[in-house]
């Protein structure tokens, strides 16, 4: 029993390596009892990546997430969630959340815009609610609190309408 023990222990990764999985993803990093474990980079089949910090397998600490649309995460990962201070990028508007996430969600800090507007509050649904204020570009500030309304739209989809109070 003792001997298959040692060898079952043998045939764990540990240390820096290679793992192609067979759905196409591949990890280039550390590893530690068959987990990933350390700094490691994970090319994912659809093209995204993520290159960073790993704990038991998971996402935790910091690291940097590249979605195949090219949007770009940047900041502190926790069991697998972006969780703490962050950055996400939309590539294809060049809009930006900077701040505060909890478990995926954006929670509080500055959603800027390219041209220099920007809105610092607090959100939910990665929309503002509650106290906040824009700045726009040409240095106008508008201060207010914001509600959010959940409407039906085409068919059964829902989105969610803002509705700004400025008491």
């Amino acid at each position: 029993l003792q001997r298959r023990r040692n060898t079952l222990l043998m045939q764990l990764r540990s240390g820096k390596g290679k793992y192609t999985y067979s759905n196409g993803d591949v990890y280039t990093g550390d590893f530690q009892n068959n987990l990933k474990h350390g700094i490691g980079r994970l090319i994912y089949a659809d093209k995204s990546e993520y290159y960073g910090q790993w704990n038991a397998g998971v996402k935790s600490g910091e690291g940097m997430f590249i979605y195949p649309n090219k949007d770009i995460f940047s900041g502190n990962w926790l069991n697998g969630k972006k969780h703490g201070q962050g950055t996400y990028v939309f590539n294809a508007t060049g809009m930006k959340y900077i701040g505060e996430w909890v478990e995926n969600r954006f929670l509080s800090g500055k959603w800027a815009y390219p041209n220099g507007t920007y809105f610092e509050g607090h959100f939910q649904n990665n929309k503002p609610k509650g106290r906040g204020r824009w700045v726009l570009a040409n240095g106008n500030v508008v201060e207010g609190e914001y509600d959010q309304l959940i409407v039906p739209v085409e068919g059964n989809k829902l989105d969610t309408q803002l509705i700004w109070n400025d008491k």
